[in-house]
């Protein structure tokens, strides 16, 4: 599932397909099953690709997108097949968002390695500096930690910003074409294997 939508491969169409062909088949579900996860393959496949792709900051990566690939899982219907991604963070990537803080005041963006993937109660010496607004009207602070010693050196860790800005990404899914060639390829493939066997 990505944000309510699923990608269904529905067997009345497939059975019409078959038909069409004038191939007498009476159960098309195993080809639907098989072109089915030929489209969970499709999605793991690209998930595993934008997983190798390095941190835009340059910082450690923290997985995101494996973990969205091992949420793929293919579901066989009475009459079809569904291929769900059941990891909701990948909503804003497909359609873009603008994410608010819900519990406080600011939203806490890393601005170091160190603290990239961590939620800032992580660390518990912390210090709020107020900087005011940019000229954005977004970033109202940071939160700076204290060095060492009686003269420690402030280390910006995260900016605090009212809302951050996700785009959507034209290519967080594969196309649609994509999607539909392999699901095609897979259901052809048994096709001609069932022709093979009768």
């Amino acid at each position: 599932m990505i944000g309510g939508k699923v990608i269904n491969i529905d067997g009345r169409q497939a059975l019409q397909d078959i038909t069409a062909l004038g191939v007498q088949l009476k159960n098309p579900q195993e080809g639907i099953i098989i072109a089915a996860r030929a489209v969970g393959n499709t999605l793991k496949k690209h998930f595993r690709k934008k997983n190798k792709i390095p941190n835009a900051r340059g910082f450690e990566k923290t997985g995101f997108w494996g973990q969205v690939r091992d949420s793929v899982v293919t579901l066989p219907e009475s009459d079809g097949a569904t291929v769900q991604v059941n990891d909701v963070r990948l909503n804003p990537h497909v359609f873009g968002a603008v994410i608010t803080p819900k519990r406080s005041k600011a939203l806490a963006i890393p601005v170091v390695a160190e603290a990239y993937g961590l939620r800032a109660a992580t660390f518990d010496n912390l210090v709020a500096i107020r900087t005011g607004k940019n000229k954005s009207g977004n970033t109202i602070g940071v939160l700076a930690k204290k060095g060492s010693g009686k003269n420690g050196i402030l280390q910006v860790m995260y900016v605090l910003v009212k809302r951050a800005v996700i785009k959507a990404d034209p290519k967080a899914l594969p196309s649609d074409d994509e999607l539909r060639t392999s699901a095609g390829n897979a259901f052809d493939s048994w096709i001609t294997r069932k022709l093979k066997q009768a």
